[in-house]
């Protein structure tokens, strides 16, 4: 496990072979995962070999094996008591754009 100088972990449970750059908090993070700078877990759990891109937010999740949530992508709702989000295996999740 690689934990950046920046980087900020909570009450969680971090597997070998992860690389942490951004926050997480009451999560668990299967081996492979990597947390770009800036980015936030929280109350989620990251299956294997999923990139979460830098700034990208993540809460009340449970992300596939293999996925990638994009930079600035934004998956589940912060809100206490909220539905939990899935995303499935080998998924890549954008960030919304409004034009």
């Amino acid at each position: 496990m690689y934990l950046d100088g920046k980087a900020s972990l909570h009450q969680s449970i971090i597997s070998e072979g992860c690389k942490v750059y951004g926050e997480v908090k009451n999560s668990v993070l299967f081996y492979g995962v990597i947390v770009g700078k800036g980015a936030i877990i929280k109350d989620s759990v990251i299956l294997p070999n999923t990139i979460i891109g830098e700034n990208a937010e993540i809460y009340r999740s449970v992300v596939g094996s293999g996925s990638v949530i994009a930079t600035n992508a934004k998956v589940g709702d912060s809100t206490p008591f909220s539905e939990i989000t899935l995303i499935g295996d080998n998924q890549n999740i954008q960030p919304l754009v409004y034009r």
